[in-house]
């Protein structure tokens, strides 16, 4: 039991890979590429990380999770960001917009 918890925990860390922001939106999803990988070598190493149970338990607390950090617009304001095309990041502490240009 206590390995699951700690499955649950490690599977729930590697569901969002830092690439997560450059691929949404763009294809198949980030669940598809890094997030795939690393569960196959996590369960190569250390047990089953395809585990329907746990893979469940991760989907739900992932569920929770968005809709914690997503604020509640009107239906017809836009609330996707593709920021592969209009990269912008917002100061965590003064609030200014960071525009990166390559």
């Amino acid at each position: 039991m206590e390995n699951r918890i700690w499955q649950a925990k490690l599977l729930a860390f590697v569901h969002d890979p830092a690439e997560k922001a450059l691929v949404l939106l763009r294809g198949k999803g980030h669940e598809e590429g890094t997030v795939r990988s690393l569960r196959k070598e996590l369960s190569a190493r250390f047990g089953d990380f395809e585990n329907e149970e746990i893979l469940g338990i991760v989907k739900r607390a992932d569920h929770w999770a968005s809709a914690a950090d997503r604020l509640q617009l009107p239906r017809d304001l836009p609330a996707r960001v593709d920021f592969a095309a209009d990269p912008l990041l917002i100061h965590p502490l003064t609030g200014k917009p960071l525009k990166i240009s390559s």
